[in-house]
């Protein structure tokens, strides 16, 4: 996910990690400058499982949120 400034990431970001918290379903993520990765992977069963399906829309979601306020260049 690409940001266009700090606002829009902080508020991705912290909407992520409220998600996480809820579901208690914890994803890798990588922040660097105003790009975050973040891989969905079930570790316990090492594949991707429906929780990580849901929480993959719920990042979409979250990101097209961002796009509305202030669209990444």
């Amino acid at each position: 996910f690409k940001f266009a400034n700090f606002k829009t990431l902080h508020y991705f970001i912290n909407e992520t990690l409220v998600y996480q918290e809820k579901m208690q379903h914890h994803a890798k993520i990588t922040i660097n400058h105003y790009t975050v990765s973040i891989v969905l992977q079930t570790q316990d069963l090492e594949q991707v499982t429906e929780i990580d399906l849901q929480m993959a829309a719920y990042l979409d979601e979250i990101y097209k949120d961002t796009q509305q306020f202030y669209p990444a260049k």
